[in-house]
């Protein structure tokens, strides 16, 4: 089983705005499935449709479309596992439907654990929106054999991000989740760095059907529930509310506009979704909803029914007719929050009492949710950082200036390192460093050991270009002599942070030099990537993803000149280009997971971080939280200077 709840795509709009507001169909189509998660609520069960079925559903929808009139149709695939169905079942599927009069819009609920060629051109095609499960916390989801879900969803997403076609992911959260609430946030927030969209989520919770209830230890109560969405719900308004978040965003209108205007809401606080929503199994039996198919509430099969005919004699939707009106006088009768919750859903409420007609079992979780909601109405938010776009980048690297080809009218940003050689010649190219800054080049680096930054001064007219960086990366204990040099150049410096530590260089004298950077005066060198953090920070820019070369894996290609004579560290650095080129931003992230749910990751972006995992020091962890303190009092001394007009 894919999804517990409904996705973002199952919303329905306030009373009275629409006179019909269309059907949505969700179509268990089948029960297969190529994960093995401990909480799935339709596991055990088997059957997958038949083409000859399906063409009876198709049947039955016309026939619906005929009887009441409906103008549009949300049709979603869903499961167990929908990809399992492949891309030809999927693929005639969706010709059929468009054969329907009215307005279609197709979705898929996913596991994203696999996404074949031909099935992703289906998807494309018909333009199905993929909504997806996500757990990057491993708290119940896996795959069959028990492992990490989170990489291959990562991977996928970020293939559907590409095509246009994402449709938001559902976390679901279990008793291991309860204290990671804002470390689940974090997590998720940072997959912004994989793409140019804004990242979409939902977070539903655990209930006791299928599996989940044989695996108790995953349930939670309302206060533990509770604790996690308030928890989620603070690390969102923290970051600026950066993602779209469900039910938060949904929720949180409702409170900005002085509780007067009715939001969009998803499915389980309508209190109506019996209007609009219904669930279809493998078998063609008719229920409710998705989650009263698994629940096993069959009206009954349209093999011999119509649609029509079954909704229309259905006690149960007799029942939840009433049931808002039921509420509203009796349980609910003193809630302030009501208007928005309408009792929650009718599924929670038959698995927690017995009794569908009583108001949800996640009350207490919710209630919680408003009313940390409702204590920060009012307070000024501050706008979450805008995205730097994922740049592409060609690397010429060599350790000759004047063998470098020229790529002027390139629609590339390009980029020349020069290397060091043994006996340091990369400091002896006469006019050719000249001639070097017109060739087009965005930004030159020039990799210079630290016994030899002396003898810059006699390039001090090529220094003074702002896109020449000097790059130090060995010889820690000349360190702060040679930024000194740089500094009397008006030169720019770059640190190989990495390097500098396997040199000898400590955290600690890490986040000295950026105290040094930040406090002292008449320390005036411009030293990357401290000040390209802090710019970020100051101009409230979230960083993408990148490596400590400030490079995004997967989006640049290097161009390699003559390397003779290089270092053996300069062949390393060249070796771990190429490596790092060929590297999805997905696999890059997946592998530096760490970072992204580390507070300073949209400055940091991982580039502090070693290229080959997720965990840098706590020091210049440190770092980074100095360079953003420094950031706020710039930013706030600067509206000091320039206060607003009238």
């Amino acid at each position: 089983m894919v999804v517990k709840g409904c996705t973002n795509e199952d919303r329905l709009q306030p009373a009275g705005v629409r006179k019909n507001p269309g059907l949505t169909i969700i179509f268990k189509a089948t029960d297969q499935c190529n994960a093995g998660c401990r909480f799935c609520s339709a596991a055990g069960k088997e059957g997958t449709v038949t083409p000859a079925d399906f063409e009876i559903l198709a049947h039955r929808i016309e026939e619906y479309i005929l009887e009441t009139g409906i103008e549009r149709l949300n049709f979603t695939f869903h499961g167990g596992e929908p990809t399992l169905l492949g891309a030809e079942f999927l693929e005639s599927a969706c010709i059929r439907l468009r054969q329907l009069s009215i307005s279609i819009k197709f979705s898929m609920q996913s596991n994203l654990l696999e996404l074949p060629a031909d099935l992703i051109t289906v998807v494309r095609r018909y333009g199905i929106h993929v909504g997806s499960s996500v757990d990057p916390i491993e708290s119940g989801r896996c795959t069959d054999s028990g492992g990490d879900t989170f990489p291959a969803w990562v991977r996928n997403h970020e293939l559907l991000e590409k095509y246009g076609v994402y449709g938001g992911a559902i976390f679901l959260v279990t008793r291991p989740a309860v204290e990671q609430g804002k470390r689940v946030y974090r997590i998720l927030n940072s997959c912004a760095s994989l793409g140019e969209t804004e990242p979409s989520f939902q977070f539903n919770l655990v209930y006791p059907q299928g599996r989940a209830a044989e695996n108790t230890d995953l349930l939670v109560s309302p206060a533990e529930a509770g604790r996690f969405l308030v928890d989620a719900y603070e690390a969102w308004e923290e970051s600026g509310r950066e993602s779209y978040i469900s039910p938060f965003v949904d929720l949180a209108s409702w409170f900005d506009a002085g509780r007067e205007r009715i939001p969009r809401l998803t499915c389980g606080f309508v209190g109506r979704c019996h209007e609009s929503h219904i669930g279809i199994d493998s078998e063609l039996n008719l229920s409710g909803c998705g989650r009263r198919v698994d629940s096993g509430a069959i009206y009954g099969n349209i093999r011999s029914q119509s649609i029509l005919s079954l909704l229309s004699t259905s006690e149960e939707r007799k029942k939840l007719a009433v049931r808002s009106a039921q509420l509203a006088a009796g349980e609910c009768s003193e809630c302030e929050f009501f208007v928005i919750c309408n009792g929650g859903c009718p599924d929670d409420a038959a698995l927690g009492s017995g009794d569908m007609m009583d108001r949800t079992a996640h009350c207490e979780s919710y209630k919680m949710l408003f009313e940390a909601m409702a204590a920060r109405s009012g307070i000024r938010r501050v706008p979450p950082p805008a995205r730097r776009p994922l740049s592409k980048s060609v690397v010429y690297i060599g350790v000759d200036a004047g063998g470098m080809p020229s790529f002027v009218g390139s629609d590339e940003h390009l980029e020349c390192w020069l290397l060091p050689t043994v006996d340091g010649s990369a400091l002896k190219f006469s006019s050719r460093l000249h001639n070097l800054l017109q060739t087009g080049a965005g930004r030159v680096r020039i990799f210079a050991s630290g016994e030899q930054v002396n003898r810059l001064h006699l390039w001090v007219k090529v220094l003074s270009d702002p896109r020449v960086e000097v790059v130090l990366f060995d010889a820690p204990e000349m360190l702060l002599d040679n930024l000194a040099v740089l500094g009397r150049l008006g030169a720019r410096a770059r640190l190989d942070i990495e390097s500098l530590v396997a040199c000898g260089w400590s955290g600690d004298a890490a986040l000295e030099l950026a105290s040094k950077y930040l406090r002292e005066a008449e320390w005036n060198v411009r030293i990357e990537p401290f000040e390209d953090m802090l710019m970020a920070a100051v101009r409230r820019e979230r960083s993408p993803i990148t490596n400590r070369h400030g490079l995004t894996p997967g989006h640049y290609r290097t161009c390699i000149g003559s390397l003779a004579g290089a270092s053996e560290s300069a062949l390393r650095l060249v070796q771990e280009l190429c490596n790092s080129e060929n590297v999805a931003t997905s696999s890059y992230y997946v592998d530096h997971r760490e970072c992204s749910e580390c507070q300073s990751y949209t400055v940091c972006g991982s580039q502090l971080a070693p290229v080959t995992t997720g965990s840098c020091s706590d020091k210049l962890r440190q770092l980074v939280e100095l360079l953003q303190t420094s950031a706020e009092e710039i930013r706030s001394n600067l509206a000091e200077d320039c206060p607003p007009i009238g």
